[in-house]
């Protein structure tokens, strides 16, 4: 539990997120389903925010939810367009728009004993609202990281920076479209930050969720 003097005085929120619409997806697929989120109804000393959206799970549903899963396909809307000269984000079928700084969580069978935090997202702005006494720290990482990452030039005490894409060595992922079918200038792809060179051999891997694995995990 937080301390009161720890917990933020942003006014709260809406007090019910409920998804936009669905879509129907294409013959043999599914699009992702939201659920509804109510807001706690009082004060709730676990989130340094006093509040928290939530909604049920329950476990005897998880079939159902794989299922769904492995037939999921990208819903419309993802991708912002470009609406005379301005960059538009429309609502993506079947999903909410997450307030920023709220987190997200699931009572495992309606118990509130029984909490998951799922996600909480970020803004500037809600980090500001929320948490001013950190906010001017965190705008500046976050600037600072921008600059890292997309490039700047020359400015007071800073030096030009490149993208970080724009380094030489990177490897693109085979996922990843040719870069010899791009334009020159395009850096489009995903790339692997950390790479092996030289001599080495192939070892098979498990996922953490490998019977066999759990007696040397137990361990470590």
């Amino acid at each position: 539990m937080w301390a009161p003097d720890q917990i933020s005085s942003a006014p709260r929120p809406h007090s019910i997120l409920v998804p936009a619409p669905a879509a129907h997806p294409p013959l043999g697929y599914t699009y992702p389903q939201g659920d509804s989120y109510t807001l706690t109804p009082s004060m709730d000393q676990r989130f340094t925010r006093g509040c928290a959206y939530v909604t049920l799970f329950t476990p005897s549903k998880k079939g159902i939810l794989r299922s769904r899963l492995l037939q999921t396909k990208t819903p419309p809307n993802v991708i912002p367009r470009l609406d005379d000269g301005k960059i538009v984000v429309d609502p993506i079928s079947g999903m909410i728009q997450m307030p920023g700084s709220v987190p997200f969580v699931q009572h495992i069978e309606g118990r509130p004993d029984e909490v998951v935090t799922m996600a909480c997202a970020h803004t500037l702005d809600s980090i500001r609202a929320a948490y001013p006494d950190i906010a001017d720290d965190l705008e500046d990482l976050s600037l600072r990281l921008r600059d890292a990452t997309f490039g700047c030039e020359a400015k007071p005490g800073h030096p030009a920076m490149k993208p970080i894409y724009t380094l030489q060595g990177l490897k693109r992922n085979d996922r990843s479209v040719d870069a010899r079918d791009l334009p020159p200038g395009y850096f489009d792809g995903s790339y692997n930050l950390a790479t092996t060179k030289g001599c080495g051999f192939y070892m098979p891997s498990n996922a953490t969720s490998f019977p066999a694995l759990f007696p040397s995990l137990s361990t470590q």
